[in-house]
């Protein structure tokens, strides 16, 4: 099953590996009720970390209990590493259940002597430290994940690693540091034909270029960076770098007011000047967007 589990989350399409779990899980839910949870928190797995929600976080801490009065230790360890996945990404800062669940998987996948799964443990603690700002104890995690991800020779998850590390070493003024980790990202993404992953390192090499006074070099990073995006129909991440490259872009905030927070993209995107509407008296009008 964690064969399985590697072999679709290292797949572009992330639909398909959530689609076979899901179905694996409903057809065992009746006889095998851990096992149905231990393939829902894998379909949960195959999701983009990006892309979770709250419903997704309340359902892995749900399956995870089923799980856990199985009592499989290794299938706990997964369960947790899983579960913790998925409230890790959901939430918007770290707390402590997040950090609970990923020292739980930790203690349980050292026993089991896991490098794998203490390696993954250690890429989620990168990330909780980051949503706190401990940009040094970001760089330690991410750190100790490239050095195991460098023992095993597993490229695709080392140039994702390396790039959460650039841009924590750029968040800490290391620029030299960030430039290097976002270049060395940026040759195995291109290596692995991840565009995704591409994107992301350019336009990181071009946040360093520019810090460092290097502009035609930055401005080259991020027409790069943007035409990828274009290309990759990734509409954020077009806003983001026509702003690097000094674009102002006008949006319109919608029609769905007038609650506060009631405007959509492109106009809640933050890279650009969003324009409501007014009615004859010049006053915001009831329907524009806020």
């Amino acid at each position: 099953m964690n064969a399985l589990f590697r072999y679709w989350t290292r797949q572009s399409d992330f639909r398909a590996g959530v689609e076979f779990f899901d179905i694996a899980a409903k057809a065992l839910a009746a006889t095998e009720p851990a096992l149905a949870a231990s393939l829902r928190l894998r379909a949960l797995g195959c999701i983009h970390w990006e892309g979770y929600g709250q419903d997704h976080a309340e359902q892995a801490l749900r399956d995870l209990a089923t799980v856990h009065e199985a009592g499989d230790r290794h299938s706990l360890a997964m369960a947790s590493l899983l579960a913790g996945r998925c409230v890790t990404y959901q939430a918007h800062s770290a707390g402590d259940i997040e950090r609970e669940l990923l020292l739980a998987g930790q203690a349980l996948f050292a026993e089991l002597q896991d490098d794998e799964g203490l390696t993954e443990i250690a890429i989620l603690f990168g990330f909780l430290e980051q949503q706190q700002a401990n940009h040094s104890e970001s760089r330690r995690w991410y750190q100790l994940a490239a050095e195991a991800l460098r023992r095993r020779g597993d490229r695709q998850r080392l140039a994702f690693v390396l790039f959460r590390h650039a841009r924590m070493a750029f968040l800490a003024d290391a620029f030299d540091e960030a430039g290097a980790l976002a270049g060395e990202s940026l040759t195995l993404h291109t290596e692995l034909g991840d565009q995704r992953g591409v994107l992301h390192s350019q336009t990181t090499l071009g946040l360093v270029a520019f810090q460092q006074g290097r502009l035609d070099e930055a401005a080259a990073h991020f027409s790069e960076s943007l035409e990828l995006a274009r290309y990759l129909g990734n509409h954020v991440r077009v806003a983001n770098n026509l702003n690097n490259l000094g674009v102002i872009q006008v949006f319109s905030a919608g029609n769905t007011g007038p609650d506060v927070g009631s405007q959509h993209s492109p106009g809640n995107y933050g890279y650009g000047v969003s324009v409501g509407a007014t009615n004859s008296s010049r006053n915001i009008a009831s329907y524009s967007g806020r």
